[in-house]
């Protein structure tokens, strides 16, 4: 659950529960992520009132150590997997394809 200040923290209300839990990237005070490291990622391009599903078109599962998004499109995720390798991927379609840049 995330909570919304509109008049500087004032005042908070929560937002829209999530289905699921993860790591979190915010990009700007109206963009955010949740992805739990499997097919799906939680978008909310209002500050957390709202939340859209994503299906990606990678699963990291256990393996998902990081990402960050600049923007509504342009993301990237860093995994790391029980025998040490790490690979790096780069999303410009807001998280429903993933490239990886380092395998």
């Amino acid at each position: 659950l995330f909570y919304l200040s509109r008049d500087g923290g004032r005042t908070w209300q929560p937002t829209s529960p999530l289905p699921a839990g993860g790591l979190v990237s915010i990009a700007s005070a109206t963009e955010v992520w949740v992805w739990d490291g499997g097919p799906t990622m939680h978008f909310s391009p209002d500050g957390g009132l709202t939340w859209q599903s994503r299906t990606t078109d990678v699963n990291l599962t256990d393996t998902l150590a990081a990402f960050q998004f600049v923007d509504a499109d342009y993301g990237w995720a860093l995994t790391l997997d029980m025998s040490g390798h790490s690979a790096f991927y780069r999303t410009t379609d807001g998280g429903a394809h993933w490239t990886a840049l380092i395998p």
